[in-house]
């Protein structure tokens, strides 16, 4: 080749540049090359031929050098690269720098082992029940036809949903494991071990520049049997992954929040589709995206939840009660207590509770989200739980100056409050920073948001699992919303052991919601989801894309040209702070009935914006 384009990690596209006749014959699409850029020398990557043909008489500039012998990008990886780019709508250059960390183009030695601290609760495999060894001999027989294809994997159980990847993966060549947190990689790490011994990586935000320096190096030169990692690991620098694994393939942390805004999900499905090589999805709750993927046959299901063993489930009332723990909640944990075993209560808020003024009915808001704050009785504040923002707490209303001021729902802080208040035994609160105390052999009652339900290590873990407002988790204003109370409550209900229960409070006991969660009956919830979705327009059957504008005036988009898009907005908005630059602007929210739709509206917009002006967010998990 006697021209090649380069893409490097800054915010630019591919540049062309001439390769010198001595370079010729090592020239490569993936290999890591230097080159002048504005006059200083960078390092970038052959991405491949020029796209269009070079004009005669231009000037190009000489590649300065090559600085490997083999490509450190496979070629299924570049194309991976140039996809996120493409369907992300993000500059090569710009998905570059997202989506590899600094040290693939410096490296650095490594000091210290990079290892995360020790899980609580080391998972130990338990044997294979009947569902999963013929979910497993299923997985086995499709594997050996060779070629791409996708499982989505239903589990019953957390515990169900290791113990089917720790199998996948001892009978599979190079593996990476993509998990939602670092919780779950520590939890996973023991067995991994036992499994690939030194030829086990990591590839985390956990580890410093040194540590990834060398994860990076044993990747790319094929000494890694297995990688476990987050949401970055998808791109990990192997010359060929056989087996790609997603947990919890429905969490949302799998969407990056800074560009590209890629989901870790779909670009480990791709890069299985690019690598002819395997790609397994589970989850003990699939996303509706997922399942209908399945259900089209672009996946194929592996369902080992059906016809499984469950905890019981009971609905409790929560009519009328100013306590957060009905009667039948109070009783049922007071009886586990007694008996010396656990009890974990989930709840969907931190702090405290919402500060409402008796006189004139005034809540304070966040000036820059518009959404209630809320108190945090320790700090004596008021915070903002969407950009963190604070307040002094206030004597009078700064509304009206009454002095009437009273505290309404509930937050995890006023349940800590309460619990200690009715039961004789020591309360823990699940921060990430306190695991232990609720993981612990003498813990008997915790209680938390998430970070309790989504723990490996409290699965199974407790005699009574609750739900303390499982109405809160339904009346959010998006289309996800009934999608993410289930996937909550499933999740907490993964805590109790199958001889335990789960009991969901509720002020609304017969939506037809809670009578699926009662039967554990997902493909009722499904299809019924998949109904409504398909009626309304949304996702999985339409195309979603949010563009923010960082502009201070409000923008004048006419009528799009593109047909089959909705267009709506621009609405104003308060957007994440991004440094030197102003946070208020504008939303816009498009709706297309396929990717292509999608991707020229978008492109139409863009004209009339400067690159730096426009956020662009295509998938994203809420509408607004």
């Amino acid at each position: 080749m006697e021209t090649v384009d380069i893409i490097f990690p800054q915010n630019i596209g591919p540049l062309t540049y001439r390769v010198p006749a001595e370079m010729r014959a090592g020239i490569r699409p993936g290999l890591m090359v230097e080159a002048e850029v504005k006059k200083r020398i960078k390092r970038g990557f052959v991405s491949g031929m020029p796209l269009a043909p070079v004009p005669s008489g231009t000037a190009l500039k000489d590649i300065a050098g090559l600085l490997h012998d083999r490509p450190a990008l496979s070629p299924a990886l570049l194309k991976l690269v140039q996809w996120v780019s493409r369907y992300y709508v993000c500059r090569e250059g710009l998905t570059l720098k997202g989506i590899f960390p600094s040290e693939l183009f410096e490296p650095v030695k490594a000091r210290g082992t990079g290892k995360l601290r020790e899980p609580l609760r080391p998972y130990q495999p338990r044997d294979m029940n009947p569902r999963l060894q013929g979910a497993l001999g299923s997985f086995r027989d499709a594997r050996k036809k060779g070629g791409y294809g996708t499982f989505l994997h239903h589990a019953a159980s957390t515990r169900e949903e290791f113990s089917f990847l720790l199998e996948a993966v001892g009978e599979a060549g190079g593996s990476i494991i993509i998990c939602p947190d670092k919780q779950t990689i520590a939890h996973l790490l023991p067995s991994l071990r036992a499994l690939a011994g030194d030829r086990l990586v990591e590839y985390h935000s956990g580890l410093n520049a040194g540590q990834r320096s060398r994860a990076i190096e044993m990747m790319a030169s094929g000494l890694a049997d297995i990688v476990i990692g987050s949401l970055s690991a998808v791109f990990a620098p192997m010359p060929r992954a056989s087996l790609i694994a997603v947990l919890s393939e429905e969490n949302n942390l799998y969407k990056s929040e800074s560009a590209p805004r890629y989901s870790a999900r779909d670009a480990a499905v791709m890069r299985a589709f690019l690598d002819g090589s395997t790609c397994l999805l589970s989850s003990i709750c699939p996303s509706l995206e997922s399942w209908h993927n399945a259900g089209t046959g672009r996946y194929t299901l592996l369902d080992t939840a059906t016809g499984a063993p469950r905890p019981r489930v009971r609905i409790a009332s929560a009519w009328g009660r100013e306590r957060a723990l009905s009667d039948t909640m109070h009783a049922s944990v007071t009886k586990a207590i007694d008996k010396g075993e656990r009890a974990l209560l989930y709840i969907n808020r931190m702090g405290h509770s919402i500060l409402r003024c008796e006189d004139c009915g005034t809540i304070e808001r966040c000036t820059e989200c518009d959404i209630p704050m809320v108190y945090h009785k320790k700090e004596r504040l008021l915070k903002c739980g969407y950009c963190g923002r604070t307040e002094k707490l206030y004597e009078a209303c700064p509304n009206c100056r009454g002095s009437t001021v009273t505290l309404t729902g509930m937050g995890l802080e006023r349940i800590e409050d309460e619990l200690r208040e009715l039961l004789p035994v020591g309360v823990d609160s699940l921060r990430r920073e306190n695991l232990s105390l609720i993981a612990g052999e003498g813990a008997h009652l915790g209680v938390g948001t998430k970070t309790l339900t989504r723990s490996a290590a409290l699965a199974g873990s407790a005699l009574v699992s609750g739900v303390l407002n499982a109405d809160a988790l339904l009346h959010t204003p998006d289309f996800r919303s009934r999608e993410r109370a289930f996937e909550d409550i499933i999740y907490a209900s993964d805590m109790a052991s199958q001889d335990g229960e789960l009991i969901v409070q509720t002020r609304y006991p017969n939506l037809p919601m809670i009578g699926y969660i009662k039967r554990f009956d997902f493909r009722r919830f499904y299809k019924d989801e998949l109904k409504e979705r398909e009626e309304a327009g949304y996702p999985p059957f339409s195309r979603m894309a949010v563009l923010d504008l960082r502009v201070r005036k409000e923008p004048v988009l006419g009528a799009l040209k593109t047909e089959g898009v909705d267009l709506l907005g621009p609405v104003p908005a308060r957007l994440k702070p991004r440094k030197g630059r102003e946070t208020n602007g504008y939303r816009v929210l498009l709706k297309a009935r396929n990717r292509e739709a999608l991707h020229r509206a978008i492109e139409e917009i863009l004209k009339g914006f400067k690159s730096p002006e426009v956020d662009i967010d295509v998938d994203p998990m809420t509408a607004f």
